[in-house]
């Protein structure tokens, strides 16, 4: 009888640890069916494929972890990286969404820096490296960039910055284009064996000086205290 018992109450206790949902089955711990039942269970189901794409990419989980501090400053600094990315532009392909003044451009299929203002895209700087630079070609004999083309010649320059001569003749503007700081296009083509120069010349701008009449005054001025033997 007392075996009969105890296997009844084995047969209840195994039961309640597996289906009972009414409380703790020993005064502390739930059933399977419990803990299976509860919110969580079912929003881990939910979202179990966004569950397998984390364990997948675990090691990159470990890898952001290990730079949290990192991590946090960026958020910190969230409002500043974007206006970092507001402001400056690399690509070979002009902006022309979200620009304002002041906006630089790195153009990388030219590799020149540009500053958005009034006019549009323009040089930050001169194309030129120094006060000026030189490009010779005889006409259709390939080399380097050049294919060997009569009527167009690469050159690194700023617009309206620049002479061309031909077999050592200086043309006139109005004989060439040259406005894409790239090439220079004849208006009329060369014959073979010619020989062409294009000579860009640096620009800057001074942050700073007088003018000639400003001058004029400044040396008007040194030269009345220096008569009154001041």
């Amino acid at each position: 009888a007392n075996s009969e018992s105890n296997a009844a109450t084995s047969a209840t206790l195994a039961q309640d640890w597996a289906i009972k949902t009414s409380g703790t089955v020993d005064g502390t711990n739930f059933s399977a069916k419990y803990w299976a039942t509860q919110a969580d269970v079912g929003t881990v189901a939910t979202n179990i494929s966004s569950i397998n794409t984390v364990a997948t990419d675990i090691a990159n989980v470990n890898l952001t972890g290990g730079s949290i501090a990192a991590v946090n400053t960026v958020a910190t600094n969230i409002n500043n990286l974007q206006d970092f990315f507001d402001t400056y532009f690399v690509g070979a392909t002009q902006p022309t969404s979200n620009v304002t003044s002041g906006d630089l451009w790195f153009d990388t299929s030219i590799n020149t820096l540009k500053v958005y203002g009034s006019n549009g895209w323009q040089d930050a700087g001169s194309a030129v490296n120094g006060t000026s630079q030189r490009q010779d070609y005889v006409v259709g004999t390939s080399s380097g960039s050049y294919t060997g083309s009569t009527t167009v010649f690469p050159a690194t320059y700023d617009p309206l910055y620049l002479d061309v001569f031909l077999n050592g003749v200086r043309l006139a503007p109005s004989d060439f284009t040259a406005t894409n700081g790239t090439s220079v296009t004849l208006g009329s083509a060369a014959a073979t064996g010619d020989t062409v120069a294009i000579v860009g010349y640096g620009t800057f701008q001074l942050s700073s000086h007088y003018t000639k009449p400003e001058t004029d005054a400044l040396l008007d001025d040194v030269e009345a205290l220096a008569l009154a033997g001041l």
